[in-house]
């Protein structure tokens, strides 16, 4: 499994990765204010010293706070893939043209027409 777990530190610079959410709330930890952590370089779930409690207070909890951002923005994400689907299906109807659609591994979808 890739690390998908980014850390930041506070100047914004990427420092490490790994694959659990814990080993990365131990490290802003560390690290202090401004800490980032990422998902996937793409979403920060977690930034050292705005969040309710340090990541030093409690890894489970900021452990939790990052899984459930995560799956929140996963959610909203399968959501508006599942609309742009139902639009082409949509229009596919409308044009009685035969398309065919492909999830990618990065989640983005390729249209093929048939």
């Amino acid at each position: 499994m890739a690390t998908k777990w980014k850390c930041h530190f506070p100047d914004g610079e990427f420092g490490a990765s790994t694959k659990y959410a814990e080993d990365a709330a131990a490290i802003v930890a560390l690290w202090g204010a401004g800490a980032t952590v990422k998902w996937d370089h793409r979403l920060v779930v977690w930034t050292e010293g705005k969040e309710e409690i340090s990541a030093a207070e409690s890894y489970d909890r900021a452990t939790a706070i990052m899984m459930a951002r995560r799956a929140k923005y996963e959610r909203e994400a399968e959501e508006r893939r599942q609309a742009q689907l139902a639009q082409l299906r949509a229009e596919m109807a409308a044009t009685k043209t035969e398309i065919f659609v492909e999830t990618l591994p990065s989640g983005r979808m390729r249209i093929v027409e048939g």
